[in-house]
C-alpha cells in the first residue's frame, strides 16, 4: 500500500481458533474456495497468539497492542489477592482500542460480536457486543438503539447459546450440532450485514465464535494425530461447517465491498489455533497433595446438599473451602496453561516455596508414559508487563502439547491426570499458540509466506492502514513486509480511555449477570 493510498478502509474477520492444520486440508478438500483466493492474492502464516492463548487475553491484546498485563486480562476472570474471589474481566479491562483510536480522528468503525466488548462504548459508529455479554436483556450495542433495530431486522439474534447440546449429544447427533453451529455463522453474517447495509464504515470487524466450538468439540474426528481420526466425518464437517464459514466470508466482503467507494483491505485473523487434548492435570488436586494448598474437610450434610443441587441442576461443582492462613500456593481456572499465586509474604520463605515448587513440577511426569507434564515455568515478569501486572499470576506454568491444567481443586478429585474423552468432555482440542492471518487488497503483496507476526502486531498495522495515529505505548510493531510500499508511522502519546473502568475495585456485572454468563462458560466447557 503506497503512502499515497492510506486511509483505505479496512474489513478484519475473526475465525475464533481458526487453525491452518485445519483449513489448508478444507481447502485442500475444495471446502473453501474464497478463503484461498483471498489467500492467492495477498499473504497468509501464522499469529502467534498470548500467553496463554486464551480469548479474553488474545482479543484483548488484538484490540489493544498491548501485552495481557497491561490489561490485567489473561483469562475470563483474574483472582484478586485480598478478596480471594474471581473477578471476571469486560471491556472496561482494556486500555484504548483499535476503534477507539480510529473514532477519534473522524473513522467511523462497526464492530460485530467481538469478544471483549462488552459492556460497549461509546464508538464513532456501531458496535454489537460479543462472548461475555451476559444477555440480551442487557445494554450490548451502541447506540443503545440499535438493539432493537438489529432484533427487529435479525429475528433470532442471540447471545452465543448451544440448545440443549452436551458432549454425549454432540456425538450423537453430529448433523444437528454441525446445523446448530452454522446457523450460529448465518446469525452473526446477518447482523454484519445489516449494519453494513445501514451506514458507512471505514473500519468493520466481524468475529465468528462457533468455530472454536466445533474444533472443541469435534478435533478428534478431524486431528490425523487422534484415535478418533474419520476421514469421512472430517469431509462432512467441512461440508457443513467449513463451506458455511466460507460462504459468510464471501458475503460480508462483497457486501463490504459495495459500499467502501473502492479497493479496501481485508484481514482474517484468529486470536489462537488448535492441538490435540489428550489428558487434564489436575493441579490444584497435586498442590493439595503436596501440601502447598490447605482446605477445610467437608461435612457429609453438605455433600449430601450438593448431590440434591446436582439432581436439580442447580450446581455443578461442589468447592473446597481453602484455609488461607495455612495455604502457600494456589491456582485456579481450567484449561491450557497453569496459573499459580504465591501467598507467603516473607521473602526468604517465599524463595524456598518457589525452589522447591519448581524442582517438583519439573520433576512431574505422567505415570502412564513417563511424559514430562511441564514444558515450561513463566515467572510473570519474564512474559507480563504494564500497570495491571499486579492481577497477573505470579507463574504461568506451560504444559506439556496434549495436556491441560485444571487449577481449581474440587473434592471428590482421586488422581493427577484424567484422560480426555468425547463422551464426557466437550474439549476434545485445545488451544494453541499459533493461530492463523490473511491479509489481501491493494498494496499487499500477491502469494506470499507471513512470517513472524503476532497478535499484538495487528493492531498498529491496522491503524497505519487506516492513517491513523499510533500511540507510542502500544507494544507490537507494523507489519510493513505484507505490502508493497511502506506504511507511513504516525506516532503519539496518548492516555488511557476516559471510559475504562478501574476493574480493581468496580465490576460492570450484576449477580444475575454473572451467574449467566457462567452458564455459559459452564456450557462451553471453559469452566466446571
Amino acid at each position: 500500500m503506497s503512502n499515497s493510498a492510506r486511509g483505505r478502509k479496512i474489513l478484519v474477520i475473526g475465525i475464533d481458533g481458526g487453525c491452518w492444520s485445519v483449513l489448508n486440508r478444507a481447502i485442500e478438500a475444495g471446502a473453501m474456495p474464497v478463503l484461498k483466493e483471498m489467500m492467492d492474492q495477498g499473504g497468509a502464516g501464522p499469529l502467534l497468539s498470548t500467553i496463554p492463548p486464551k480469548t479474553p487475553a488474545a482479543w484483548g491484546t488484538f484490540q489493544t497492542g498491548k501485552n495481557p498485563g497491561a490489561n490485567g486480562v489473561f483469562d475470563f476472570a483474574w483472582w484478586d489477592r485480598s478478596t480471594h474471589k474471581s473477578m471476571y474481566v469486560s471491556s472496561a479491562s482494556l486500555q484504548d482500542t483499535i476503534w477507539d483510536l480510529a473514532g477519534r480522528e473522524g473513522k467511523r468503525v462497526g464492530i460485530v460480536n467481538v469478544p471483549m466488548t462488552y459492556p460497549p462504548r461509546m464508538v464513532e459508529g456501531k458496535m454489537v457486543t460479543g462472548l461475555l455479554t451476559p444477555s440480551l436483556e442487557s445494554e450490548w450495542t451502541y447506540p443503545p438503539s440499535l438493539k432493537h433495530e438489529l432484533l427487529q431486522a435479525v429475528p433470532g439474534y442471540h447471545i452465543f447459546n448451544i440448545k440443549n447440546i452436551g458432549p454425549k449429544k454432540v456425538h450423537k447427533n453430529l448433523p444437528d450440532f454441525l446445523d446448530q453451529m452454522a446457523e450460529i455463522l448465518e446469525n452473526r453474517a446477518r447482523a454484519a450485514v445489516f449494519l453494513m447495509e445501514q451506514d458507512s464504515f471505514d473500519f468493520f470487524m466481524v468475529h465468528f465464535q462457533a468455530s472454536d466450538v466445533v474444533q472443541h468439540a469435534l478435533w478428534g474426528y478431524m486431528s490425523q494425530d487422534h484415535p478418533d481420526y474419520d476421514a469421512s466425518l472430517c469431509k462432512m464437517i467441512f461440508r457443513r461447517f467449513y463451506t458455511k464459514l466460507d460462504e459468510k466470508i464471501r458475503d460480508i466482503r462483497e457486501v463490504f465491498g459495495r459500499f467502501a467507494g473502492g479497493p479496501f483491505l481485508t484481514v482474517v485473523l484468529s486470536d489462537h489455533g488448535f492441538q490435540t487434548h489428550f489428558k487434564r492435570v489436575n493441579l490444584g488436586w497435586w498442590l493439595r497433595q503436596e501440601g502447598f494448598l490447605k482446605t477445610r474437610k467437608i461435612s457429609i450434610r453438605k455433600r449430601i446438599e450438593h448431590k440434591i443441587k446436582q439432581f436439580r441442576r442447580t450446581q455443578n461443582s461442589l468447592r473446597a473451602e481453602v484455609l488461607w492462613d495455612q495455604t502457600s500456593v494456589y491456582s485456579f481456572s481450567r484449561g491450557n496453561c497453569g496459573f499459580l499465586y504465591f501467598l507467603e509474604n516473607d521473602p526468604e520463605k517465599r524463595k524456598e516455596i518457589q525452589r522447591r515448587l519448581r524442582h517438583l513440577l519439573e520433576s512431574l511426569t505422567d505415570p502412564e508414559t513417563g511424559r514430562p507434564i511441564v514444558k515450561k515455568i513463566h515467572p510473570r515478569d519474564s512474559i507480563y508487563q504494564g500497570v495491571c501486572i499486579d492481577r497477573m499470576p505470579d507463574w504461568v506454568i506451560d504444559p506439556t502439547d496434549g495436556y491441560s491444567f485444571t487449577g481449581d481443586y474440587l473434592p471428590g478429585q482421586k488422581k493427577l491426570i484424567e484422560p480426555v474423552c468425547r463422551q464426557t468432555d466437550f474439549h476434545v482440542g485445545m488451544h494453541h499458540q499459533e493461530g492463523i492471518l490473511v491479509v489481501c487488497g491493494p498494496g499487499v503483496k500477491h502469494n506470499q509466506r507471513i512470517t513472524g507476526a503476532r497478535i499484538l502486531d495487528l493492531a498498529p498495522t491496522l491503524l497505519a492502514g487506516l492513517g491513523v495515529t499510533i500511540p507510542n505505548e502500544m507494544e507490537g510493531r507494523i507489519l510493513q513486509e505484507l505490502f508493497t510500499e511502506t506504511l507511513n508511522e504516525q506516532m503519539s502519546h496518548t492516555q488511557k480511555s476516559p471510559s475504562a473502568l478501574d476493574t480493581k475495585t468496580a465490576s460492570v456485572y450484576s449477580k444475575e449477570d454473572l451467574d449467566k454468563i457462567q452458564q455459559r462458560l459452564r456450557d462451553l466447557g471453559y469452566i466446571e
